[in-house]
């Protein structure tokens, strides 16, 4: 999946990864939860260079079925937030009454 605007694009893939199958089950009571770096990891191996070849950056978008999530979910939403401000025509301070 791809998002572009202003300039920048990026692609990124959705996982989710279940924190009570039994080959999860230690990484995912780290303090750092090893199962989702792990699929990050992988996700980077696999897409990463092809996005590079592309122009564009790739994010790794994690999730585990018990609402936790690795670094690419943040990654995302700063993206996705930087493009919502700049195709802002009004301040926000406009918005509000």
């Amino acid at each position: 999946m791809g998002i572009s605007g202003y300039g920048a694009s990026i692609h990124y893939d959705v996982s989710n990864v279940h924190s009570g199958a039994p080959s999860h089950v230690s990484a995912a009571c780290q303090p750092t939860p090893t199962h989702i770096t792990q699929r990050e990891v992988s996700k980077r191996n696999k897409y990463a260079s092809k996005a590079r070849e592309q122009g564009t950056q790739f994010i790794p978008v994690i999730l585990d079925t018990y609402g936790k999530f690795g670094d690419g979910v943040g990654d995302l939403v700063d993206h996705v937030k930087q493009l919502a401000q700049a195709e802002l025509t009004v301040s926000p301070k406009q918005l509000v009454k």
